[in-house]
């Protein structure tokens, strides 16, 4: 492989079957990044994003990793992907930014309808995974990771305005997932 975080070394089991696992970066993410350089990141003219305590709907973007004012991790862990998911026939499909406001709730327990590599990159989150903690949720930092294969229920509590990025990864289909 090449020059990666290592992140999915001793994890082929996992996604061979499909099982969740959560790490961390091997940097220090907080002090690295701060909420006004990830909105600009994302918007050059991001005039009513810069407060990060206002209700504010989710933002995304698909591709993110390849904009040029994208952070470094970014690109790395969608090479480290690519490397890895390609060879299960899967192929990483969309790369969201996102940015919630503190009011702005989040989508129920819920799965998806593909693999979802999550990173946490400012502001903690509570994250309840099927299967690691199915009754409370735990403290989702920056700097931490969840892989959760396609058709795990989840479900993100956000208590601020926060930046994660969402990695899908789309494999064969698999029908007993929506049932």
């Amino acid at each position: 492989m090449s020059d990666n975080y290592g992140i999915f070394e001793d994890r082929e089991e996992n996604i061979r079957t499909k099982t969740p696992f959560i790490g961390r970066l091997p940097f220090d993410m907080g002090s690295t990044y701060n909420w006004n350089e990830f909105m600009t990141m994302m918007d050059s003219h991001p005039n009513d994003l810069y407060d990060r305590n206002s209700d504010k709907m989710r933002i995304g973007l698909n591709s993110f990793h390849s904009r040029g004012s994208a952070p470094d991790f970014a690109r790395k862990i969608y090479e480290e992907m690519q490397e890895v998911f390609t060879l299960h026939e899967s192929k990483i499909t969309n790369i969201a930014f996102s940015g919630f406001g503190r009011a702005s709730g989040s989508y129920p327990w819920h799965k998806d309808s593909m693999d979802v590599f999550l990173v946490q990159v400012i502001s903690t989150v509570g994250l309840k995974v099927e299967g690691i903690n199915d009754n409370e949720p735990f403290d989702f930092e920056p700097g931490m990771y969840a892989y959760l294969p396609r058709g795990t229920h989840h479900q993100v509590f956000p208590r601020e305005s926060r930046v994660s990025f969402s990695f899908g990864v789309e494999g064969s289909p698999d029908p007993s997932i929506y049932y």
